[in-house]
């Protein structure tokens, strides 16, 4: 006779099995990648629990890279205002979020979090004995979750979102792990349309609430007149230049670059063009495309092999000034949109500084930002990559719509700000409960 009380433990019990043998085969082949790989070596390190000294109980935030610890600095620095006396541990899972979390000077201690492994999070947890855990967007691991409602602490998810390419892979997790989902104690989503998704996963409706973006509520560091003209100067602009930046750049988008700068140089000779590739391993084979084209390297602007004074293009090779340039630039192009598989980046970073912005029509990942400019007449979407050297030449040739486009998207960011409020209302409500 089935035993059928048992019997829905047992299976999860099970897939648990499953899910963690899998994890314990897979460990020695991504640490041997690891460990021959130039550019991830590093994270080598999340084979092991980092413990670091830490006040007692503090309030763990978990930010997968860049973006998210954005999102985590803010959040951290509002809290820190109304719980001074309470600690922050701020933990990411790769090197550019952890410059970006050095970067923000957060009064957070900081680490990287351990791979996935058990006993790995067992110790992270009981090392630090967190109070809660704050999980940016949707960095929802099974044994970190798991390990955190063990310990009986509550986990929250602010600026959630599941997109329509990460919902499948989330269904395929709720397979594997169906707990995980029901174990979260809130969830902050960024619009309603998420809501049902996550509701789907099984999480209970009356622990979801919409709360709104977060990036809208991001403040950019506004660079004063007098400033941004150091920065130009700083780096042979010309007060009279058109400066396009193509921001975050992936393969191919040099090369569509090229072809712009082709198409409009001789046109326009007050032009200046800053490229951003997103990976600054990638530069190498980045600046190909402008091969036999006169182009300076940020990082060697002062120095003899750099000088190429009349050069009116400029590789960006360093990390952390992309949303500084931007505050320079006459249009911005967003990268990662004009291929399939990378879904675009953020359009708010340039729409926020009153830039009018270009992207292709590859921006799944971006949805609600991209409605939202469009709506506005903050943006331009082209069709096809080969339909931006026309966009941009309209752009260009028409200063007062550039003003217009820059000025109804900030408006757009501006109205739609007020998240961190209703966010750390739900966050608060938790500490609480403490």
């Amino acid at each position: 006779m089935r035993n059928t009380v048992y019997e829905p433990i047992v299976k999860e019990n099970m897939r648990y099995l499953i899910y963690n043998l899998l994890l314990y085969i897979c460990a020695p082949l991504v640490f041997l990648y690891l460990l021959f790989s130039k550019r991830n070596r590093g994270m080598i390190r999340r084979f092991q629990a980092e413990l670091h000294r830490c006040p007692e109980s503090p309030i763990w935030f978990h930010a997968c890279s860049v973006g998210e610890v954005g999102v985590a600095a803010l959040l951290i620095k509002e809290l820190s205002a109304q719980l001074p006396d309470n600690a922050f541990l701020l933990s990411v899972s790769t090197r550019t979020g952890m410059k970006q979390a050095q970067a923000s000077k957060t009064n957070a201690v900081l680490t990287y979090l351990p791979f996935d492994l058990p006993h790995l999070i067992r110790r992270f947890v009981n090392h630090y004995r967190p109070s809660v855990l704050i999980l940016i967007e949707t960095e929802l691991w099974p044994n970190l979750v798991k390990t955190m409602y063990l310990f009986g602490k509550p986990v929250v998810v602010v600026n959630a979102r599941l997109s329509d390419k990460h919902f499948p892979r989330y269904k395929f997790l709720n397979k594997v792990a169906p707990q995980v989902f029901s174990m979260l104690s809130c969830v902050c989503t960024q619009e309603e349309t998420y809501n049902a998704r996550f509701q789907a996963l099984g999480v209970p409706a009356e622990r979801i609430c919409s709360t709104g973006n977060l990036k809208y509520d991001q403040e950019p560091l506004f660079l004063s007149p007098e400033q941004r003209c150091a920065v130009k100067k700083e780096i042979g602009i010309g007060e009279r230049a058109q400066v396009v930046i193509f921001g975050s750049t992936h393969p191919g988008e040099e090369k569509l670059a090229a072809r712009c700068w082709e198409e409009l140089s001789a046109q326009y000779e007050d032009l200046f063009l800053i490229i951003a590739p997103r990976h600054l391993n990638r530069m190498k084979s980045a600046v190909e495309p402008f091969a036999g084209t006169d182009f300076r390297r940020r990082s060697l602007l002062g120095e003899p092999q750099g000088s190429r004074e009349n050069s009116r293009i400029l590789f960006l090779d360093t990390m952390g000034e992309l949303a500084k340039l931007y505050q320079i630039a006459d249009i911005a192009v967003i990268g990662g949109s004009f291929f399939p598989g990378v879904e675009g980046h953020n359009p708010l970073e340039p729409a926020a500084v009153g830039v009018p912005v270009l992207f292709g029509s590859h921006m799944e990942s971006f949805k609600d930002a991209v409605r939202l400019l469009l709506e506005a007449g903050g943006a331009v979407q082209v069709t096809s990559p080969e339909a931006l050297s026309g966009a941009l030449e309209r752009l260009l040739e028409d200063k007062p719509l550039r003003a217009k486009m820059g000025n109804n998207g900030l408006d757009a960011v501006k109205k739609n700000q007020g998240a961190t409020g209703r966010t750390l209302a739900e966050v608060l409500s938790w500490l609480e409960k403490r």
